[in-house]
């Protein structure tokens, strides 16, 4: 062959080889085998849904799959499937396999297909409270009450520096949010701690001249007002709150000065202490422990009485009989939820994606990873577990736009499925479980970063 010929041939067989792997992504390249791919490996969706299963290396735009046959196997019943790979999922629930086989070189692949029952979800108002709040601070009463505290209200002082809003309290009775007297020291970035006979302990936080406050107020829902109960011996930003079984309430976490929003940075100043109730004097006695190894905002009370405190870049477990903290392990999340078996769901945003949810099943006595996912959700979203251990992520924001997105997570078929959105965007409300069984969004932010008074119920139906 001449050498004109030659470079002429050259690239014409290069895009012949290239258009090759296109068609069918399983032939051979340098030398190596590469096997193609489904997108996703697994699939679970609800009954009806519609999802794509284009294969992984191929450019839709570009190039159709109609290099793949496609089929379905197992006990059925079967949905139907496209020759662009498109499938429809059956009206009733159950299991089976697509199969794809490439028509070029017979390369087969097959994914296993669950079909869950439908899953719908809605949301109502709840009356609006009397004053705006971003996460805010709340508690679950006995008897399904509600107390909300702190977070800033641009209203609260002339609307040029924001202020604290004062406390309210939710009637179940005559649904209706109830103004209560302020704290005695207004705060914002604490967390109240419900305890029995429709009372809450606050603890921590940072008054309105941004000098961290050491005192301890209950609310007592007969007066419907908060008094002081002592002190703690240290101050705290978010702090961990922990009941533990001999009535004692232990605090932990980092001085108001650090930033635990640092990502892969542990705060330095961190401290614990218990609070042990003096019936004489009527209030709360401190004793300090032994400093933890980081800073944690979640605390989950295991079945062997142990603590699991959680924070955005560790965990460790606190152990009352000895009063030390142990068994740090190299992970973390923004919220905990456990199942009262001593398994723990440890949801936190990824750092290199905000959008993207890191939910990890730990067994966290024995301090092991059970299982692990990633669930797509906006950034700021709250997030909830319902009574039957299936997680709601709702709200939040992105790119700078809020959101009205809900994404239900099953960690035991794991399904994630969208369902009908908040009837508000917003992004940092707070969330929790009402006693109805139904989740509970409170305050937020707006887009324009003012906060919100809005309230909203949101009830899923739909079985596992």
């Amino acid at each position: 062959m001449s050498p004109s010929r030659f470079l002429f041939a050259g690239p014409v067989l290069a895009g012949l080889l290239l258009v090759g792997m296109l068609l069918c992504p399983g032939i051979p390249r340098h030398g190596r085998r590469i096997p193609w791919q489904i997108e996703p490996a697994e699939v679970v969706t609800t009954v009806g849904e519609r999802i794509s299963l284009v294969p992984f290396q191929i450019d839709p735009s570009t190039s159709q799959p109609r290099g793949f046959r496609w089929s379905m196997e197992g006990p059925g019943p079967f949905g139907t499937i496209s020759p662009e790979g498109l499938l429809a999922a059956p009206d009733t629930p159950g299991s089976f396999t697509v199969v794809a086989t490439c028509r070029k070189d017979g390369t087969v692949l097959k994914v296993p297909v669950r079909i869950c029952p439908a899953v719908k979800g809605w949301s109502t108002s709840m009356p609006s409270m009397g004053w705006g709040r971003s996460a805010p601070a709340v508690a679950l009463l006995d008897g399904g009450g509600l107390l909300v505290a702190g977070q800033e209200d641009p209203r609260s002082s002339g609307g040029y520096r924001p202020g604290i809003a004062p406390p309210e309290h939710w009637n179940p009775l005559n649904q209706m949010w109830n103004p209560l007297p302020p704290m005695a020291r207004p705060r914002n970035g604490f967390h109240l701690l419900p305890l029995s006979e429709g009372r809450a302990l606050a603890v921590g936080g940072v008054g309105e001249d941004e000098a961290a406050v050491r005192g301890l107020e209950m609310f007592e829902p007969g007066p419907e007002r908060f008094r002081e109960v002592g002190g703690t011996l240290f101050e705290y930003q978010d702090p961990a709150l922990a009941i533990l079984r001999d009535g004692s309430v232990l605090v932990t976490g980092a001085s108001p000065d650090e930033d635990l929003y640092r990502f892969r940075k542990e705060p330095g100043d961190v401290r614990a202490e218990l609070l042990r109730w003096d019936p004489e004097a009527h209030s709360y006695q401190a004793s300090p422990l032994s400093a933890p190894p980081g800073a944690y905002q979640k605390a989950v009370v295991l079945p062997s009485g142990r603590v699991l405190l959680v924070g955005f870049h560790s965990n460790a477990l606190f152990d009352p009989g000895t009063g030390r903290f142990g068994n740090r392990l190299p992970f973390g999340g923004r919220h905990a939820f456990d199942d009262g078996q001593g398994r723990v769901l440890v949801v936190g945003p990824l750092g290199s994606n905000p959008n993207l949810f890191h939910v990890r099943q730990v067994d966290a006595e024995a301090g092991k990873t059970l299982h692990e996912w990633d669930v797509v959700a906006s950034e700021g979203a709250a997030v909830v577990r319902l009574g039957d251990g299936r997680l709601l992520f709702a709200g939040g924001r992105f790119p700078t736009k809020d959101k009205a997105d809900v994404v239900l997570f099953d960690p035991s078929s794991g399904l994630r499925a969208e369902l009908a959105g908040l009837l508000h965007r917003r992004a940092r409300a707070t969330a929790l479980l009402g006693q109805d069984g139904r989740a509970l969004f409170i305050g937020g932010d707006l887009q324009s970063d003012l906060p919100t008074m809005i309230v909203e119920r949101y009830e899923v139906q739909g079985a596992r």
